[in-house]
């Protein structure tokens, strides 16, 4: 079998496996941040978690 080594065949080729191990390395380093973030909601407020924590300890009492 014969090959030819086209030179921009060649850095067309190495170009695009450095961007699929570019892509695979970022996705992992996204993946593992994402395990240390923590989930928040716009709908709840300070205020109405700590009236309601304080309106729940009262009737504990």
């Amino acid at each position: 079998m014969l090959f030819v080594l086209n030179k921009e065949k060649l850095c067309a080729y190495f170009v695009s496996v450095l961007t699929v191990v570019i892509l695979f390395c970022a996705t992992i380093t996204i993946k593992d941040k994402s395990e240390n973030t923590v989930s928040t909601s716009s709908n709840v407020s300070l205020s109405n978690s700590t009236d309601t924590n304080n309106s729940t300890n009262s009737t504990n009492s």
